[in-house]
């Protein structure tokens, strides 16, 4: 049985987060190869999500707060780029695999 996982940007792709400083951008950025790793350890298939961030502002962007991402142009950004991730889940989904979570 083929297991999928679904995962955020930035897991698979440090280098489209915002930048991060210090002690707490590395151990995120550690934690987040610890994971991939145990995952790709273990068969788990990786399915990345796209950014909104990223695929809205590009790569050179500073920091943004939630009040600022809570409008409607952001939300609809985000189900237009999540439409065709909904389609490819439904062509994974049957007896031959697993979701593993999202």
């Amino acid at each position: 049985m083929q297991k999928i996982l679904f995962v955020s940007y930035c897991i698979l792709n440090t280098a489209a987060k915002v930048a991060r400083y210090g002690e707490s951008g590395k151990q995120e950025e550690k934690s987040g190869q610890e994971f991939v790793m145990k995952a790709v350890e273990q068969g788990i298939q990786l399915v990345q999500l796209p950014c909104p961030e990223f695929t809205l502002y590009g790569p050179k962007r500073w920091g943004h707060t939630r009040e600022q991402f809570d409008n409607p142009f952001f939300r609809e950004h985000c189900r237009k780029i999540l439409s065709p991730v909904l389609t490819q889940m439904k062509a994974y989904m049957g007896p031959e695999s697993r979701e593993q979570g999202l």
